[in-house]
């Protein structure tokens, strides 16, 4: 059972659990020394909700994932004898309270999703290096509609529910047209 921010049941493993499992599981297998926010863009931009939303706003996908690779690749590797008593940097937790900040702002009684993350890492304020290089990735009137992705992610296929067309199951999460409609038909048979 998962506990969701406003300490409501759940089952199965959040957003935040399948962003952040590969990610730390890489610094405890000696892979990398910590998880950064460049890491966290890297493994969004590898989702094809999130791909399809960044090239719609005509982000330069391919000279953004270089640029995040090479400073990836630059970071110190973590060595077999050092021990990381924290996997994930500041920045990384900032991202994520700016993200549950918004779902609680909202008043939604979901947990953050991947678009949430990414709002955290377009948000300006944060004075993150990543953030800078996404804006520098975007056309300079497309940033606004790229942030605040109107719509959650869904419970089931984890691809975007837009608002409106979506439907809301309490304390479980949002399921998208497809999703609601494969259940309907499930439930016919």
């Amino acid at each position: 059972m998962r506990v969701t921010v406003d300490s409501k049941p759940r089952n199965g493993p959040s957003e935040l659990d399948l962003l952040f499992t590969p990610l730390v599981a890489d610094v405890w297998n000696g892979q990398r020394r910590r998880v950064t926010p460049e890491h966290m863009l890297l493994h969004l931009m590898r989702d094809p909700d999130v791909a399809a939303h960044l090239a719609a706003h005509g982000v330069a996908i391919t000279e953004l994932t270089a640029r995040l690779t090479e400073f990836v690749a630059a970071l110190p590797q973590s060595s077999s004898d050092a021990h990381v008593p924290e996997p994930i940097t500041e920045d990384v937790v900032t991202i994520i309270r700016t993200s549950i900040h918004r779902v609680l702002m909202q008043r939604r009684e979901a947990e953050p999703t991947k678009f949430d993350v990414l709002d955290g890492l377009l948000d300006e304020s944060l004075g993150l290096q990543v953030t800078r290089w996404i804006c520098a990735a975007v056309p300079a009137t497309a940033l606004d509609s790229l942030r605040g992705v109107s719509g959650r992610s869904c419970a089931l296929c984890h691809g975007l529910a837009p608002q409106g067309s979506s439907t809301v199951v309490p304390y479980r999460g949002t399921l998208c047209p497809e999703c609601m409609a494969a259940i309907r038909a499930a439930d016919a048979k």
